[in-house]
């Protein structure tokens, strides 16, 4: 289960600032006392980490716990159950990691590290109520100012050595997307100028970024071109001829089964949404028509896909 880097855009739009690293210290978890093992495919904690192989590296070095990015990685993954599990379970489940990967002392320092996440996270959490009640326009200066604010919590949390350990890639990543608004929005440049200083931009990233990056850009423009296609009316013969010029066989492969899973996806909600609003008409008493559609639910779909649902249920 990879961590999703969240652009200073959204960040910003959303009044919070923390972005979590893309660089994914893809995991070979620990076994006791660090000891390197197999990663596991199964994960009984949550159903929507089923089959997933945790995030993050938990490690120790020369006689001290390693305090990097795949801390707060490993936390995340886990916090991202948030609502399946209660925080307290959550929290005990990351401590048990941390006793099974790491010598005592080290479990220790890590789970110290953990209270101050989980402190600094509620105290984020608030400040972004307060920012979305201001609604503020999204611009570099108000982007800015957001991500700077957050920087100046984040330091009542952490010292500036930890604090640099655990987000400074961040932090650089959030510099670079920050400095890209700047650009784009700087109506005193000429396209050329403009797609120059971006791509310069680009060129600082961190590898890791970078690669991820160039990927989305290169999924977006063949999404242009696909939509291009279908309006000419492309079929899908041609449309995977299209794929396959642009991303190979095996790529082209890959969407065209993603396709299908789609489109069988939106028939099974579509069916459900039927069948769903039908028991809304009947008139049920509130406790028979929600077990009624918990009932709908659970004949349609697994406990993972329940999770899902609620973008559909509106309306």
């Amino acid at each position: 289960m990879k961590t999703i880097w969240i652009g200073v855009a959204t960040l910003a739009a959303l009044g919070m600032g923390l972005a979590m690293t893309n660089q994914t210290d893809t995991v070979i978890a620990a076994g006791p006392h660090g000891q390197p093992t197999a990663p596991s495919k199964t994960n009984q904690f949550a159903a929507s980490l089923t089959g997933t192989v945790k995030d993050g590296v938990i490690r120790q070095g020369q006689g001290e716990l390693v305090v990097g990015p795949g801390l707060i990685q490993r936390f995340e993954y886990y916090l991202a159950t948030l609502g399946e599990q209660p925080l307290s379970v959550i929290r005990h489940r990351i401590e048990q990691d941390m006793d099974q990967e790491l010598l005592p002392e080290h479990a220790l320092r890590g789970k110290q590290i953990l209270v101050q996440y989980l402190e600094f996270k509620t105290a984020l959490a608030e400040r972004g109520k307060r920012a979305r009640l201001e609604s503020q326009a999204l611009t570099f200066e108000s982007a800015k100012a957001r991500l700077m604010s957050i920087r100046q919590l984040r330091a009542h949390f952490f010292t500036p050595i930890d604090s640099y350990a655990l987000f400074g890639e961040a932090d650089q990543i959030d510099d670079i997307a920050l400095a890209q608004m700047q650009v784009e929005q700087d109506a005193s440049l000429s396209p050329v100028a403009k797609s120059q200083q971006l791509q310069a931009l680009v060129d600082q990233l961190p590898a890791n970024e970078r690669a991820a990056q160039q990927a989305a850009t290169s999924h977006a423009a063949l999404a242009q071109k696909e939509a291009w296609a279908r309006q000419q009316g492309a079929s899908d013969t041609q449309i995977d001829a299209l794929r396959t010029a642009e991303v190979g066989a095996e790529a082209a492969a890959r969407l065209a089964k993603l396709d299908q899973e789609e489109a069988e996806w939106q028939r099974r909600i579509a069916g459900y949404r039927a069948e769903r609003e039908s028991i809304l008409q009947i008139g049920l008493a509130a406790a028979q028509q929600q077990e009624a559609l918990q009932r709908l639910r659970a004949q349609h779909f697994s406990d993972q896909e329940q999770l899902r649902l609620s973008a559909y249920e509106g309306g």
